[in-house]
């Protein structure tokens, strides 16, 4: 987790984090969080110790950092009752990932519906579209663009926005606020253009 932060925090991190949204606010955000780490006011242990409460420790905090806990969610008598883990969304999203030759880094997260492994899927077909794109392989960089838009619009899209407000409502560092808006940014981004054309 550190070494994340660390690599975030970077001056030539953040230029890119303020180049790759049209929002503002994402790259003053990061700057400022980049100042105050670099200052010494705001310490990697404490974004750790925010990190754990948000995404891995059951109480207040905690996020529910899975597809499919929103999208179970039910109406209960006096409020909306979260959804129970796994099922089928996280067995969907399990099969995307197989389909293209990935498995989920279950020594990171306990289901494929972890906001991190989607994430790092769509990260992964970006990069493998790029690459087809490059090489003039257009088939292939059709395919992919195709399995994202597919796998954003079942998966991702559905529920990212919900969990960025539940992250940033709770989250206590700056660090994690300034996540969830770039979370939000990115989805915002996704619905209306996707980033990978």
């Amino acid at each position: 987790m550190a070494e994340t932060i660390e690599q975030l925090l970077r001056p030539e991190a953040v230029n890119y984090l303020e180049n790759l949204f049209a929002d503002p606010q994402i790259g003053s955000q990061f700057h400022q969080l980049a100042d105050e780490y670099h200052a010494g006011k705001i310490s990697t242990e404490q974004m750790t110790l925010d990190f754990e409460w948000l995404m891995r420790v059951p109480g207040a905090s905690y996020t529910h950092p899975y597809e499919s806990v929103y999208r179970n969610r039910r109406k209960g008598e006096t409020s909306l009752k979260w959804g129970g883990l796994y099922g089928r969304y996280a067995r969907d999203a399990e099969r995307c990932y197989l389909s293209e030759g990935l498995a989920p880094q279950f020594d990171r997260v306990d289901f494929a519906d972890h906001i991190g492994a989607e994430l790092s899927f769509m990260a992964h077909i970006c990069r493998e579209t790029a690459e087809a794109l490059h090489t003039g392989r257009t088939e292939i960089s059709e395919r992919l663009q195709t399995k994202q838009q597919q796998s954003a619009q079942s998966h991702l899209l559905t529920w990212a926005d919900d969990f960025s407000e539940e992250l940033r409502a709770k989250a206590v560092t700056p660090f994690f606020q300034a996540v969830a808006d770039m979370l939000a940014a990115f989805v915002k981004l996704e619905k209306s253009e996707p980033i990978i054309h």
